[in-house]
């Protein structure tokens, strides 16, 4: 408003000359006994004057009613807000949004503000309710029974900004905790909270993802990846000891042992957090997958050979047959044909000195 009086007494002469004449009749004079009247101050800075006064007593709706102009400002009582004191503060803001629709991506940075939109917010002392929730990896959500309450300001009517950076020190480890988030309200007096209020998530893409179906907001962890205290891993990675490396295939929530022997390797959830050098999963099972080829080598080698030994020695008795002495085979054949002359040149002497036999013959 100052601005525009400036701008109107500079172009307008009229005006300019309409205020000379007001300030003239309103300048303090004196009288004497002969009735002759005299100026006690001339006029001066004339235009400086009236634009003081102008803006002294010229407020945004004259304060409403609730509080005072001073210097073309209003100073509101208590319990008002706004530049002309028209809200009540009483009054809580009603939330309508958050951006983002209250889902925070910490992949690259930190999440350290929260914007809030909805009517109305005034001043810089805006406060912003937190109750924090806990979902696990089973998407179970259990809030914490106290509320935080972290400063704000209000960017505009319709904008609010909480500062989450006093929160990351109550950043609390637990190796049960998936996603973290808030239930947010809003008060301008710090007594009166909105009735309403929205969910705001912090995850990290790298390994996390969300989506809405009958139950809700759901999240859930990444293939390939493990969560564990409270960041992504690529299977593989080892951790900050080197003893212990991320394992898909066994936990995706707890280191697992890389294995010195050939035994099989086991789980823990005790471990620092995080170097990032990657190895190959097969080479923790190489020494067993070796032995196990050099076994299988060494049972099939001996089978083969008890085989080719059974071959050879039916090879052998048959050989050892063909090769018989055939001069042997026929000297036994010999005797065996004497032994059979013999034997009936006997029979026929038995029969011819039987008496009976003669006597049939005669």
């Amino acid at each position: 408003m100052q601005d525009t009086c400036n701008i109107e007494l500079d172009r307008n002469s009229t005006v300019r000359q309409y205020l000379k004449d007001r300030a003239k009749d309103n300048d303090t004079k004196s009288g004497n006994g002969d009735g002759q009247t005299t100026t006690e101050s001339p006029v001066q800075n004339l235009e400086d004057t009236v634009i003081d006064e102008i803006r002294k007593h010229s407020c945004l709706n004259n304060c409403s009613d609730h509080g005072n102009c001073v210097n073309g400002a209003c100073s509101c009582d208590n319990g008002y807000g706004a530049s002309d004191c028209s809200i009540d503060m009483a009054f809580p803001p009603r939330i309508e949004g958050l951006l983002d629709d209250g889902f925070c991506d910490e992949i690259n940075i930190p999440c350290s503000y929260l914007y809030v939109f909805g009517e109305v917010f005034v001043g810089k002392e805006v406060i912003c309710r937190l109750l924090e929730f806990q979902i696990d990896t089973s998407s179970k959500k259990t809030f914490e029974l106290q509320h935080t309450f972290v400063e704000g300001i209000a960017d505009s009517l319709i904008e609010a900004v909480c500062d989450l950076r006093q929160l990351k020190s109550q950043k609390r480890e637990n190796d049960q905790v998936f996603v973290r988030g808030y239930q947010v309200s809003m008060s301008n007096d710090g007594e009166h909270y909105s009735t309403e209020h929205m969910e705001f998530y912090l995850f990290d893409s790298t390994c996390q993802i969300y989506f809405k179906d009958g139950k809700g907001i759901r999240f859930a962890l990444r293939e390939g990846f493990c969560f564990i205290e409270q960041s992504c891993f690529a299977n593989g990675t080892v951790d900050k000891s080197e003893k212990r490396y991320c394992d898909t295939g066994l936990s995706n929530y707890s280191w697992t042992n890389i294995p010195t022997t050939t035994t099989k390797a086991t789980t823990t959830s005790n471990a620092p957090i995080t170097s990032t050098i990657a190895i190959d999963n097969s080479l923790a099972m190489e020494t067993t997958n070796t032995l196990t080829d050099l076994n299988i080598g060494l049972i099939s080698a001996t089978t083969f050979a008890f085989i080719i030994s059974i071959i050879l020695a039916i090879i052998l008795c048959r050989c050892a047959r063909r090769k018989e002495n055939p001069w042997k085979k026929l000297r036994s054949n010999k005797e065996k044909e004497e032994d059979s002359d013999a034997i009936e040149a006997k029979v026929n002497a038995n029969m011819f000195s039987n008496p009976v036999y003669n006597e049939m013959h005669d």
